[in-house]
């Protein structure tokens, strides 16, 4: 049973989570700006479109990586169960939005008055400055993000993703539209990481899994199927992965 504590830290949208407007500036402003400065508008006013934004009609080659992405079923993943809506465990990276439409999202989700009001560290976070953004895309009647709302809520969108899926889906409430999980860090503690990797490559040691750093820990979605979009460059990455536990 929740504490009287957490009840009320929730019932005030967990303020004792709230990201400082310091570590805003100091880790995420640089990348707002940046972003600003290419696209030369503070406000996102392109609209979305399908044929543009989504890899799949938007370019042909595309097309062709979609539909040889790998599946891997639950029963490889030996987490099948009699009552499974589909076979689907889950699927290797497959092209889904453009270039373009990662930067008009990361310019509407990083704005500084939209990721201060909704943006919490994370609980189950296992390796420091690391952050969920969530119920930002569409408050109650206000749709502060439409780039976003449109990309996800697009018929087009959604086809490709049930393709993908195998079964029909629908996105169940506006709150976990877009959900942002995040890793603030500094170029020079990037730096020191992947020198520490490099070193650490030289190594042989064994792990289950229960030492890895992630922005978020070992969790059960309670969504029947997710759609993970990575909107960062992953050149000179390390980490950014999602892991799966086998049955």
């Amino acid at each position: 049973m929740a504490t009287p504590d957490l009840l009320r830290s929730i019932q005030d949208n967990r303020i004792d989570k709230v990201i400082p407007e310091s570590v805003y500036d100091s880790n995420l402003k640089s990348i707002y700006d940046k972003i600003i400065e290419k696209s030369g508008v503070k406000t996102v006013e392109t609209k979305f479109d399908p044929y543009k934004h989504l890899k799949y009609y938007a370019d042909g080659k595309d097309k062709e990586k979609f539909h040889s992405t790998r599946k891997i079923s639950m029963e490889e993943l030996r987490r099948s169960h009699p009552d499974q809506i589909t076979d689907l465990g889950v699927t290797d990276p497959f092209p889904l939005f453009t270039d373009e439409a990662i930067s008009l999202m990361r310019q509407e989700f990083l704005n500084r008055d939209i990721f201060l009001k909704y943006t919490r560290y994370s609980y189950s976070s296992t390796s420091g400055l690391d952050a969920n953004l969530r119920g930002y895309v569409k408050d109650m009647d206000t749709i502060n993000c439409p780039f976003i709302h449109s990309a996800w809520n697009h018929p087009l969108t959604i086809d490709l993703i049930n393709k993908m899926a195998g079964v029909e889906l629908e996105i169940i409430y506006d709150y976990e539209i877009a959900i942002v999980n995040l890793s603030m860090k500094s170029e020079e503690q990037a730096a020191e990481e992947r020198i520490r990797f490099a070193r650490e490559q030289s190594l042989s040691g064994v792990s289950n899994g229960e030492d890895i750093p992630a922005v978020v820990g070992w969790h059960y979605d309670s969504q029947p199927l997710v759609c993970v979009l990575m909107l960062s460059d992953t050149t000179n990455m390390i980490g950014g992965e999602t892991c799966l536990r086998k049955g």
